[in-house]
This record gives C-alpha cells, structure tokens and sequence, in this order.
C-alpha cells in the first residue's frame, strides 16, 4: 500500500498470477483475469484493506486485458483469450455480466474510468494501435486522437 510516501508490504492476493488487471482504492480493490502460466484466467479477488477474498469469476478467462471503476461497479475490457479479444464485462459487486463489445479488439491495453463512464486506449491488434474507444452502459464510441 502507498501512504503518500512509500511502500507497504500487506496481504498477497490468493492465487499467484500476472498479466492481471484492477481497479478500485487502496482499501475497496478488485482484480481479475490474468494469467495462471500458461493459461488465462478467470478469477477475480476483492481486497477490504486487510485480506484479498476470492469471488465470482470473470465469464471469459483473458489476460493482458484493461478494465476500470470500483469494487462494487467495475468494467473489464479486451484482452487475450488467447486470441484477441473485443468482450467487456461488467462486475455489480457480485458477479460478472456481458457487456458491449469493443469496435477494436486488443491485448496490452490501458483502461481507466468507471464502468458508466470508462476508456481503453492503445494496445496490440496484434500490431501497435492508438485507437481509444470511451464505454458507457448503452454503447462504446471510437474516438479519433491526432487525426489518427
């Protein structure tokens, strides 16, 4: 944990993973997917500032995927299956639900946002992108950045 000026360690997630994503605060977070080397997975773990709790999963393992908001409303897009990935998925603070599909599939992504109001910027297609794409819960819009 960060306290403003340095590092603390505290508890480890449950299973051992990368290529993992989150989102949510330092006392209320949530991450999912990743990889179990040297599959995708689908778990998702909440962390209360104490201890990580292992929930419903994800409905599609991913990794390298993006995602944004918080523990009790999160959005996970992209990813690798490990093909390329278009699926979103929305988390309620329970389980996780289908959500719009991305225009532009991609791994390696950044997200940031919540899952009303979010973006997914840059990545792999499998080439190099620049595309940005902002999500809301009725639709997602591809943004056009630098005449690009």
């Amino acid at each position: 944990e960060w306290n403003g000026s340095a590092w603390t360690a505290v508890a480890d997630n449950n299973t051992a993973r990368r290529k993992v994503t989150g989102a949510g605060t330092q006392n209320a977070g949530i991450i999912f997917g990743g990889s179990v080397h040297p599959a995708a997975s689908k778990l998702t773990e909440t962390y209360n500032g104490t201890a990580w709790t292992e929930v419903n999963d994800l409905n599609t393992a991913r990794m390298v995927l993006a995602g944004g908001g918080t523990q009790n409303a999160a959005v996970a897009f992209g990813g690798a299956e490990p093909s390329v990935s278009t699926k979103t998925e929305e988390w309620n603070g329970t389980s996780w639900s289908v959500g719009n599909v991305m225009g532009t599939g991609r791994t390696n992504l950044g997200g940031a946002g919540s899952q009303s109001s979010g973006i997914a910027f840059a990545g792999n297609t499998p080439s190099v992108s620049n595309a940005t794409e902002e999500y809301s819960v009725s639709h997602i819009k591809t943004i056009e950045i630098d005449g690009v």
